[in-house]
């Protein structure tokens, strides 16, 4: 679980299940245009799926931060104790769809980084309906848009996995991922219950 959780991207990740990781030099979206998204806000209880997963539990919080940007505080369940990670995120929504734009962030700081020289972020597309919260993850088969020259990027391979990086415009990776025959580009990697804030004792 806490290599998972460093893939969140996150909150949350599927290239550790599918052998890549994936990032992207740049956001689908820019940082002056960051919004919360608050259907997102509270404590969620998740777990991993997909014919890689784990199938195990972990606690998601977002919390609504400076700058239009989501704090993202995941927690997984480890043999001896948690293992915490904080990330930080703001949405992209096209064509209907969202998608997280997320970044790890190693010092939890209160303080708004400059956003504007933010690079390396994890993408994954999510859905809410009702309490429940669905996030899918970039799958190897992005590795074929590279080959093929569609996207810019680079392919690195070490012992584990293949390191993906997107090196393209927002908009061509935008206008790629939109497109119906990509759609599978994406894993559903987790799914997630959202905690019933009236359950909290009040004294």
């Amino acid at each position: 679980m806490k290599h998972m959780a460093k893939l969140l991207a996150c909150v949350m990740i599927s290239f550790l299940f599918s052998g890549c990781i994936t990032t992207s030099k740049h956001p689908l979206s820019s940082h002056l245009t960051a919004y919360h998204d608050k259907r997102l806000t509270g404590t969620w209880l998740g777990r991993s799926v997909g014919a890689a997963s784990d199938n195990e539990s972990f606690w998601v919080h977002f919390v609504e931060a400076e700058g239009g940007l989501t704090d993202i505080v995941l927690i997984s369940f480890e043999k001896k104790g948690a293992d915490v990670m904080f990330f930080k995120m703001f949405p992209t929504t096209m064509d209907n769809a969202c998608f997280m734009n997320i970044k790890t962030d190693d010092t939890n700081s209160k303080m708004i980084p400059d956003s504007s020289k933010w690079e390396d972020f994890y993408i994954a597309k999510y859905e809410i309906s009702g309490d429940i919260l669905k996030v899918w993850m970039i799958n190897t088969k992005i590795k074929e848009a590279i080959i093929s020259t569609e996207l810019k990027g680079t392919i690195e391979k070490d012992m584990w996995s293949d390191n993906i990086i997107l090196t393209d415009t927002a908009q061509k990776i935008a206008e790629y991922i939109q497109k119906p025959e990509h759609q599978d580009c994406f894993d559903l990697t987790y799914v997630c219950r959202k905690v019933n804030a009236q359950l909290v004792p009040t004294e």
